[in-house]
């Protein structure tokens, strides 16, 4: 099991799906349409099931009020729910038992999903339904040539076919909103090298600013040492090679010759303590719920939020008037290395349940076109899977736009053992400086130990 810390699991609890469908599960979700689940359906009715993220759901039922209107006599029925207590995975588990959806929002899987032969062990959750055969093949459909096949494949692919349609992918490591008045005011630069991010951090930090604002509570701290430690990892690499460097370091960490305790995560600790020192004094205490309008409403202080562009919405939503923009946190003197790194997320699957697969094609055809694609990418924060197609009208985003030729997919982490301690998967970042009270030395020790005590198990 690849255990890597995502924002599956950090921010959204995860999703929890077990290879068999679980029946007789009790969810609080919300339903669109009919109110009924039934086995047996008209077939021109649609099922689609999502979890709840407001701009995503209301974008989605805006293109489903389109595609019913062009297909006359079809309904698209959508039900979804909310991630924490994995209530979202219990739904799509009893839709599953009760075959009675033929569209499901599935976090992209990676190549994390599939452990390689040597590992001994087999892929879990939705990977295990993947691998059993039961979600759509839809390699030879028309709809997936308009997306890079590269990004799809790493987000959705097994054995070299495609089982799922990767809608969403998000700037999220490294990432970081800021103020734009703010910074002009205080005469401050967007930095585009590591010397100089430090230099607008000492900057602002002298007119009595913090620069930086977060949401240790859920985590988010990860973003900064996960895009550092990316950037680092495919520094030289071509952005296509995501997998191939994520596949190479995870078989040196499980044949003991690659540990957390090597030099390279020592100087990633380094540089994440140092963009750390900046952050505010109670970020343990501020959650991921809150942060992004309590950051934008405070125009006179906090000029950059760790977050990711999924939150944008939220941002926009709480302060109108907030000039926004968005960049990736420059890691390196190198410019080349201070590449944005992409985060595969939503992406829709067909199971070979779906009552009605034909329809669910039509669907995803229809989404696919440049207009409906553009409009959800815009709604959502999201970067374009579709090559040429940007969205150039959202004003937060023009830093995003010139710099997406080169963005590189994130490297999936080292494989861990079933039933190892949470830290072989990586320093636990909760309990390491300054969040934590275990100095970084010390925390990637106890990594080290914790992935050769599992490995020998």
């Amino acid at each position: 099991m690849n255990r890597a810390m995502d924002r599956r699991a950090v921010l959204r609890g995860g999703l929890g799906l077990a290879a068999a469908a679980v029946g007789g599960s009790s969810v609080a979700a919300c339903t669109v349409g009919e109110q009924a689940a039934p086995t047996r359906r008209a077939k021109h009715n649609l099922v689609i099931v999502q979890w709840t993220n407001v701009p995503a759901v209301e974008v989605t039922r805006k293109i489903n009020a389109a595609f019913e209107k062009e297909n006359p006599g079809v309904t698209v029925t959508m039900r979804h729910a909310p991630n924490p207590n994995n209530a979202y995975g219990a739904l799509v588990n009893s839709q599953l038992a009760a075959k009675s959806v033929d569209i499901v929002a599935q976090f992209a899987l990676t190549p994390s999903a599939f452990p390689p032969k040597y590992t001994e062990q087999k892929p879990g959750g939705f990977a295990a339904l993947v691998a059993a055969g039961k979600a759509v093949d839809l390699t030879d459909t028309g709809f997936m040539k308009r997306y890079e096949k590269s990004q799809q494949q790493y987000a959705f692919g097994y054995e070299g076919r495609q089982y799922g349609l990767m809608a969403a992918q998000y700037p999220a490591y490294g990432g970081l909103f800021y103020k734009k008045a703010l910074l002009e005011k205080h005469s401050v630069p967007l930095p585009s090298t590591w010397d100089e991010l430090i230099q607008a951090f000492d900057t602002l930090k002298s007119k009595g600013l913090t620069p930086l604002f977060l949401a240790a509570k859920d985590g988010y701290q990860m973003f900064v040492w996960h895009g550092i430690l990316t950037q680092t990892l495919m520094a030289g690499k071509r952005s296509e090679r995501a997998a191939e460097v994520g596949a190479a370091r995870a078989k040196a960490f499980w044949q003991g010759a690659a540990t957390w305790n090597d030099p390279l995560y020592h100087e990633v600790a380094a540089k994440y303590l140092k963009v750390m020192q900046y952050a505010q004094r109670n970020a343990s205490g501020v959650s991921a719920l809150t942060a992004p309008g309590v950051w934008a409403v405070k125009e006179d202080d906090f000029p950059f939020l760790i977050d990711g562009t999924f939150d944008a919405a939220t941002i926009v939503k709480a302060n109108p008037k907030l000039d926004l923009g968005f960049f990736t946190m420059p890691s390196s003197n190198a410019a080349a290395v201070n590449r944005v790194v992409l985060n595969p997320d939503l992406s829709w699957v067909v199971p070979t349940s779906a009552p009605n697969k034909e329809l669910a094609m039509k669907w995803l055809e229809f989404f696919s076109r440049e207009d409906n694609y553009k409009q959800w990418l815009a709604a959502t924060g999201s970067n374009s899977t579709q090559p040429g197609v940007t969205t150039t009208e959202v004003p937060w985003m023009d830093w995003l736009n010139e710099h997406q030729e080169d963005a590189c997919l994130n490297v999936p982490g080292p494989w861990v053992p079933t039933g190892a301690a949470p830290e072989a998967s990586g320093p636990v970042l909760a309990d390491m400086v300054p969040v934590g009270r275990t100095s970084a030395n010390d925390e990637l020790r106890r990594s080290a130990d914790a992935y050769a005590k599992a490995r020998k198990a």
